[in-house]
């Protein structure tokens, strides 16, 4: 959302463009401003505290509100709802359709089918990073979108197929209820964030956890990957008492997390999509078996575990140009103007000679 977690709200929503009086920042005006900007969006918060106090879904309208501040045309919405429960994103879509009448266009990304269809006029469809169509919605039936997002004909078949498959296997599962339990919680909580719980999962089982927020989903995943420490309760991993102190420990015992602000904490933005794989595997082998240079820098390992996960990465998957440092960037330069000089020198002892 490129939105500075450490400012206020109202500071984010006028971060570069500050209302001044007499040379000053006038934050009288920036608080009434900001608090009229969410206004439009019939929401009242208090502007003057920090953003990072907000759960998600509030920044997201903070973030809105500040692009509407601008007097926007054009709104995009890169997956505004990925972290959202329903009675936000009804919520939100609810402030689209108002923006869409008074005349504001609003470019929607999203994975959602049935959010697509909810809130879209029409729909533009991408594959493999290019342009697939663009379909009015009433006349792109659901199963006829998913055909061309991944490309397959008869998918909806494939899916009703896949799906009578799945439930028979969790039917036979669960009859049997002969699966290994993989993780067992016992009384597992953290002070004033989370009250002990008991909770099983088994190896070949989706579990969900459901819940609004604060309900204490993203503290329960937390703890089972030992990004946070509980203070009661044990934990078996394979039948056997263990004690996650750090993520480390976590992927140590075979857990993997996947954030609920990914682009946060789940990458490091600054790195290319193979560094970010390169980083991962590091971290599965720990710091003792390094990498080495050769294999980092042919990429083999990195292949094969995009292939395993069937990502396509296109451009962005190849290695990163590095930066150069202050120094180097300076050399190159003094290297630059050294050859330019010799050549000119070159140039006008040729035309003396002529």
């Amino acid at each position: 959302m490129n939105l500075c977690p450490n400012l206020s709200v109202a500071e984010n929503i006028f971060a570069g463009r500050q209302p001044r009086r007499f040379g000053a920042i006038d934050w009288l005006d920036i608080k009434r401003r900001a608090q009229a900007a969410l206004a439009r969006l019939d929401i009242a918060l208090d502007v003057t505290r920090s953003l990072d106090a907000y759960p998600i879904a509030v920044q997201q309208m903070v973030a809105i509100a500040r692009a509407l501040s601008v007097d926007a045309r054009v709104l995009i919405l890169d997956e505004p709802t990925s972290s959202l429960d329903d009675s936000e994103v009804a919520q939100l879509f609810k402030i689209l359709r108002h923006l869409k009448q008074s005349g504001i266009a609003i470019l929607f990304v999203t994975h959602f089918i049935e959010q697509t269809y909810a809130i879209s006029d029409r729909i533009t469809v991408m594959r493999n990073g290019e342009r697939e169509g663009e379909y009015l919605a009433r006349d792109l039936p659901a199963d006829l979108l998913v055909s061309k997002m991944v490309g397959h004909e008869r998918m909806s078949e494939r899916l009703r197929e896949a799906a009578h498959e799945a439930s028979d296997a969790g039917e036979e599962a669960q009859a049997e209820n002969t699966a290994p339990k993989f993780i067992e919680l016992r009384g597992v909580g953290k002070r004033g964030t989370l009250q002990p719980i008991d909770l099983d999962v088994q190896r070949g089982q989706i579990l969900g956890l459901a819940g609004l927020l604060g309900s204490g989903r993203t503290e329960t995943a937390r703890l089972l990957f030992g990004a946070d420490r509980a203070d009661s309760g044990t934990m078996l991993v394979d039948g056997k008492p263990v004690r996650l102190r750090s993520p480390h420990d976590a992927v140590r015992h075979g857990i993997a997390y996947c954030a609920e602000d990914r682009k946060k904490e789940g990458i490091v933005a600054d790195l290319s999509i193979r560094e970010n794989i390169l980083l991962a595997l590091q971290a599965r082998r720990g710091w003792w078996r390094k990498i080495s240079r050769q294999r980092a820098r042919t990429g083999r390992c990195v292949d094969r575990a995009a292939r395993h996960q069937g990502l396509r990465c296109g451009a962005a998957y190849r290695p990163a140009v590095r930066r150069q440092s202050a120094k180097g960037a300076a050399r190159a330069l003094a290297g630059y103007r050294s050859k330019t000089a010799d050549s000119r020198r070159a140039h006008a002892r040729h035309r003396r000679r002529g």
